[in-house]
């Protein structure tokens, strides 16, 4: 399945923008990418890490929900996180959160690149191959 660029620049956006927003002044966003391989399957993982406060563990388990929020201004509607995750899933990934190891709030988008990873069975060796390598002393 190939991605909706302008959906996931959303999601990217959103993510960003929290990330300054939490920060509520200086401070440093990291963004990685990594790849990996999971169940014979290739996925990408995107991941924003802020130095901002982290995010409260009573909130952590429903953060994707609607309308959870820890703004108390008139900025955010508490969509945001909600539609990201929508839009991650409808791509047949997941959108992760957790606090850092000291501090700050770290989100990973991980996405399938619908490669299946190739598993080359062990290759026979070639009958020539083993006659020139005898030859040459290399085998005993």
């Amino acid at each position: 399945m190939p991605g909706d660029a302008d959906r996931l620049t959303q999601v990217m956006v959103n993510l960003l923008r929290n990330a300054v927003d939490a920060m509520d002044g200086p401070g440093r966003i990291t963004v990685t990418a990594d790849e990996s391989e999971r169940d014979g399957r290739r996925w990408v993982s995107l991941t924003i890490a802020d130095t901002g406060p982290g995010i409260d563990p009573d909130l952590l388990q429903r953060l994707f929900e609607p309308f959870q929020s820890t703004r108390l201004d008139s900025h955010g509607t508490g969509l945001g996180l909600a539609v990201a995750e929508g839009i991650v899933r409808e791509h047949g990934g997941v959108l992760l959160a957790r606090n850092g190891p000291h501090t700050g709030a770290v989100f990973e988008v991980m996405l399938p690149t619908n490669q299946a990873v190739e598993s080359t069975p062990p290759r026979e060796p070639d009958v020539t191959e083993l006659h020139r390598a005898e030859s040459r002393g290399i085998m005993a």
